[in-house]
């Protein structure tokens, strides 16, 4: 099983995602066992932290829920070790305004959140979600996944 975090906060940046995905996350982090968050948040790329109640620089959380994925025929660890290959990849900020100018999200050289979660599942040959034809994942297409099943709190 796969832990995924998804919340929102109050930094502009965060409201104006919100704001153009029509949905109240506006960041999704793999949640690891350790209690480490791995994920892609501005100002570090990918990268390991700490639950503090921040997402990175996107400020104070305002609202978390967090998703288990359930993963049949592959280890999680395999979708894990494949997200943790990309730490130290640079935050994707051409990805934001894609958000409304239709950006690519396949480019493994940056990652925003959302891109390195789906990206990471679908490597490991369990996608979430159907990408074929999207330029963009964000937390919200997550979201919407049938494979999502809300952990209480």
């Amino acid at each position: 099983m796969v832990i995924l975090r998804f919340s929102a906060s109050e930094s502009l940046s965060a409201l104006a995602i919100q704001f153009w995905t029509w949905s109240w996350p506006s960041h999704v982090d793999f949640e690891l066992p350790d209690g480490r968050l791995l994920g892609a948040v501005p100002g570090q790329g990918v990268s390991l932290r700490k639950i503090d109640g921040t997402a990175g620089k996107l400020g104070r959380e305002t609202r978390v829920e967090r998703y288990a994925v359930h993963l049949p025929l592959i280890p999680a660890a395999t979708v894990i070790d494949l997200a943790m290959g990309q730490l130290g990849r640079p935050y994707d900020w051409k990805a934001i305004a894609g958000m409304v100018l239709r950006h690519d999200w396949k480019n493994e050289k940056e990652w925003f959140c959302s891109e390195l979660v789906a990206w990471a599942f679908k490597q490991a040959g369990h996608s979430i979600l159907r990408t074929d034809h999207l330029d963009r994942i964000t937390p919200r297409d997550l979201l919407l996944s049938t494979q999502l099943h809300p952990i209480p709190a």
